[in-house]
């Protein structure tokens, strides 16, 4: 899901690891209660303000909700699906979905063979990525880490290249342009030698950029975008400006480059 820039704004913060045995109703799930005690650990890891909420400017609760009505029920992004064909025979066997949201992603990984580390700065979207994974494998173990963050935080925390697979799905624009840099170079890092990253960029004609705060959001054009993989051999790149809408919700105008390349 896209994700907020930034963490709380001030305040006492709290950093905390929780490893939870996960027994919860599941609404999806052909029974109305997972009773097999699945042993999901699940790992929290939050940086929060005294009131334990986050700051969002460039992505408010209200496109929260808009983002989860229409994309309830969707399949796992395309793009994401392609990216893990091309990721068969990488090494490590670890993947990470940054920005998760109610986590179809996290199941499509996973039932490719990875372990997975994801993260969102929502604890709402983490609670229903905890409740997809129960129904996708209930009575099993998948190998799974949860983290309340956001990116900006989570970046100093990602292992150089400690993954073979990074999915940034629809998540980098909703980065600081002041922090974009770092941070991107951090993601980049993470990725190891032959991994794949999976990433969508927002053009400056995306409504959601046109209509943000001044330095509220991140947007490429076409040659920065090259300028940023210029270390990845580009395996799929696709740019899209045009009409659409937010899954099967609300109308708006995307400018998106889509990308799946290979780091070097």
């Amino acid at each position: 899901m896209p994700m907020p820039p930034f963490g709380g704004s001030g305040g006492a913060r709290n950093d905390f690891l929780v490893r939870l045995s996960v027994t919860r109703d599941c609404h999806r799930c052909p029974s109305s209660r997972i009773r097999e005690d699945v042993r999901v650990h699940w790992a929290y890891l939050a940086r929060m303000d005294s009131a334990h909420k986050y700051t969002v400017s460039a992505f408010d609760s209200k496109r929260c909700a808009e983002f989860l009505s229409g994309t309830a029920g969707a399949p796992p992004r395309r793009e994401l699906l392609m990216g893990i064909a091309h990721a068969e025979s990488v090494a490590p066997r670890r993947a990470l979905d940054i920005g998760c949201g109610p986590g179809k992603e996290i199941v499509a990984l996973l039932q490719a063979g990875f372990d997975v580390v994801a993260f969102d700065p929502y604890q709402d979207m983490l609670d229903r990525a905890r409740s997809t994974v129960d129904c996708a494998f209930d009575g099993q173990r998948p190998a799974l880490e949860l983290h309340l963050a956001t990116l900006e935080d989570f970046a100093q925390r990602i292992e150089p290249h400690g993954f073979g697979l990074v999915h940034a799905g629809f998540v980098l624009p909703f980065v600081l342009p002041q922090s974009f840099p770092e941070v991107f170079a951090r993601v980049l890092e993470g990725i190891a030698p032959g991994g794949v990253l999976v990433a969508q960029f927002f053009g400056p004609d995306d409504e959601f950029v046109r209509n943000a705060a001044p330095n509220t959001m991140t947007s490429q054009g076409e040659e920065e975008v090259s300028r940023l993989l210029s270390g990845l051999d580009i395996l799929h790149r696709e740019e899209v400006n045009r009409a659409g809408a937010v899954g099967r919700g609300v109308n708006k105008w995307w400018h998106v480059h889509h990308v799946i390349a290979r780091m070097r």
